[in-house]
């Protein structure tokens, strides 16, 4: 979980720092933080003269292995507490290492950091959960549960471990308590075909929690029980289905060499040393699926492969056998390529990918079972149409471009034809557009929280510019929580409020304190991102204002902070567009006078969850390719940071929608973004003489939203 409760912030503990993103490393004489960009700022002012602070992403900065195996004589080991890395993690870290005979070593045996804290650590979290209402919810538990089932089924798993506290929290409808502004409670879960165990603090379950968790089938078994539970299933033979970049290497160390568990696809380029296998368009074939025992590779029956049936797939077909490859004996549909040194086998995607000839005829669906390895459909489509970068990222070697040119003559057309219930569409959460509609409008919440901030920045506006008052950061962000406070539904807020006058604007996620935090008057930018937590929703918006006369500089800047986020508030794409593709829509502005911002320009949100809920994002961050599907809900806050001088940042929270567009090029479906927030925009710092026509009548059709509203 990205936020915590006070008793697991061992970094703020034995560093100063207080941001929400950082990794440490410790050695006898020399100790590095590394952070992202949102937190330069905040961990320079943080840190202590003990401490190197390590600016992640910039040039010239070691990453955290890199740096060890330079600082460090060789053979040393490096100790992790393997509860708190993920597998995907500690396995990079595990073979960077490697390379200078470094040896990593997992720490069960209690965490070092705790060691030192000893009685000052704070006590765990044991507030009790609750049952999150079904007219908030849309789904019940069991409707969800059998969703997932069906997917483990069709994908020849047994079982899924699930660690993620929210995705926990939104399969069973229940809320905790554990982490300040984020109603999660610490848990696990595991999913059977025939048995779901939610391993949590009983102490935590209240009669009404348990009746509501018995109605749905579910057993409740205590926390600390989890690792035994997952020796039981290695002893059934249990195949576990697991996402690695989040669950941690202590998880799967327990029943990584007694079951035969489904890796992602990293894990799969690990785990088949022995043999290479060219995943779709490597070697060049149209699609990829195949069932693979761990035990004996080459002697699985249902292994599938494509089967020729206009010119366009007889090219393929010659162009396979040209290329060396053979059909199996055994199976018709299989294709292998074999010589002394390796052999390769040649597998279809066929689960989530249609390709057509130009006679729209469809030439795969077909079913493999029970272990599919690649469930990726905008993979897949990076893979069709840029080898060169599926290389680059997944570090297979491309040897064909086959597929690419008979895309690129139009011999091929492709588009997704996806399962009703994927798992990633499962545990992604965005409701369906009917559900979307029916709760928005009937519950308001966005509309509730943009009333309290209307009232706050009518009340600040009043006291500062016409009663001449001022208010220190604190006392602003205070004010804002009683006007949330007034609102049906409000539980929290839903993270800290980041309220930050002048030179504390330009830190990027600020948390005022009253002993040293600064003035809100009209003399400097003030911005404010805050968020509330109800019973049937989360928000989060951010406003920058001026109370005074912002200086040509700081115009110019929100100006072109206001252009970027009417850029992609605009934005028209095509179905399953990963975020990072939008995000220089809302930067470009910028660009163009060589300035930037440090952040994201979007994240997901929860209902009622977390504040930051992925896998969706927008970002530059190219390595999540997460597909925008409709029904997602994501954050448009680009921004404009000047170190010790101000800060500036727009916010709204947006649904992707589905949008009609004149033409449907290769028969896809066009995404677009429909606004939830609905807060003014101060209209003083912009500088009109940059802006468009377009864009000024972008602005007063949005105020004019607001007014109804």
């Amino acid at each position: 979980s990205e936020f915590i409760a006070e008793c697991f912030m061992r970094l703020a503990f034995i560093s100063g720092f207080t941001g929400s993103a950082g990794t440490a490393a410790v050695t006898k004489d020399k100790a590095s933080l590394w952070t992202d960009g949102r937190y330069f700022l905040q961990a320079e002012n943080q840190l202590g003269p003990d401490w190197m602070l390590m600016r992640a992403g910039t040039v010239g900065v070691p990453t955290i292995s890199e740096w060890l195996t330079d600082v460090l004589s060789p053979g040393s080991k490096i100790g992790i507490d393997p509860f708190l890395f993920s597998s995907d993690a500690a396995e990079e870290l595990k073979q960077t290492l490697s390379r200078k005979d470094h040896k990593l070593v997992y720490v069960y045996d209690g965490n070092l950091v705790d060691e030192i804290w000893k009685e000052a650590r704070p006590k765990s979290p044991s507030a009790p959960a609750r049952v999150h209402d079904i007219k908030y919810a849309g789904l019940g538990v069991s409707s969800k549960i059998n969703s997932l089932r069906q997917n483990l089924m069709g994908a020849g798993a047994t079982a899924i471990v699930i660690s993620m506290l929210d995705e926990v929290a939104w399969l069973l409808n229940l809320r905790g308590n554990d982490v300040r502004h984020s109603p999660v409670a610490y848990a696990y879960l595991i999913v059977e075909l025939h048995l779901t165990t939610l391993f949590i603090d009983q102490s935590k379950i209240a009669s009404e929690v348990m009746l509501h968790l018995t109605n749905s089938n579910v057993t409740v078994k205590p926390y600390g029980t989890l690792i035994l539970e997952i020796e039981r299933l290695a002893e059934h033979g249990a195949k576990l289905w697991l996402d690695t970049s989040c669950t941690s290497v202590a998880i799967v160390n327990a029943f990584h060499s007694a079951c035969r568990y489904m890796p992602d696809t990293y894990g799969i380029r690990q785990d088949t040393s022995r043999i290479r296998l060219y995943i779709s368009v490597t070697y060049p074939d149209v699609s990829a699926k195949v069932l693979v025992s761990q035990t004996d590779l080459f002697h699985e029956p249902n292994c599938h492969c494509l089967k020729t049936q206009d010119s366009s797939h007889i090219k393929i077909d010659k162009h396979l056998r040209d290329s060396g490859f053979t059909q199996s004996h055994s199976d018709s549909n299989l294709f292998v390529k074999s010589n002394d040194d390796d052999i390769v086998i040649l597998i279809v995607y066929v689960d989530d990918l249609a390709i057509t000839g130009s006679g729209d005829s469809t030439i795969c669906k077909v079913t493999a079972t029970p272990l599919s390895l690649f469930h990726d459909n905008q993979g897949v489509l990076n893979m069709v149409k840029n080898p060169i970068y599926h290389a680059c990222t997944k570090h297979i070697e491309i040897h064909h471009y086959y597929i690419r040119q008979l895309v690129d003559s139009g011999d091929i057309s492709f588009h997704f034809c996806p399962p009703l219930d994927q798992p990633v569409d499962v545990m992604i959460k965005p409701l369906g557009p009917l559900l979307f509609v029916k709760f928005r409008d009937k519950l308001g919440v966005v509309s509730r929280d943009a009333a309290a901030l209307a009232e706050f920045w009518s009340w600040l506006e009043t006291k500062v510019i016409k009663e001449k008052m001022t208010f220190t950061e604190v006392e602003a962000a205070d004010r804002l929580l009683e006007f949330r406070a007034k609102q049906t539904g409000f539980l929290d807020t839903s993270f800290d409020t980041i309220s930050g006058s002048g030179a504390n604007g330009a830190i990027i996620h600020y948390r005022a304190q009253s002993e040293t935090c600064s003035i809100v008057d009209d003399k400097n930018l003030y911005l404010l991102d805050s968020g509330g937590q109800y019973v049937d929703g989360t928000t989060d918006v951010t406003r920058t204002v001026h109370m005074g006369e912002p200086s040509s500089r700081e115009k110019e800047c929100f100006t072109r902070v206001l252009q970027g986020h009417i850029t992609l508030d605009q934005a028209i794409f095509p179905h399953n567009t990963p975020g990072f593709v939008l995000d220089v829509l809302a930067r470009s502005s910028l660009w163009k006078i060589g300035l930037d911002y440090r952040h994201g320009t979007g994240h997901g949100v929860g209902a009622s969850l977390n504040v930051h809920e992925g896998p969706q994002s927008i970002s530059y961050r190219y390595e999540n390719m997460t597909g925008l599907q409709e029904g997602m809900i994501v954050s448009n806050e680009p921004g404009y940071y000047e170190d010790r001088s101000f800060g500036i940042r727009i916010e709204n929270l947006l649904t992707v929608r589905e949008v009609e567009t004149p033409n449907r090029y290769g028969g896809d479906i066009y995404l677009g973004f429909e606004k939830l927030t609905f807060v003014p925009i101060q209209i003083k710092l912009l500088d009109l003489s940059l802006m468009s026509p377009a864009e000024i009548e972008w602005l007063n059709k949005y105020h004019s939203e607001v007014w109804e509203k």
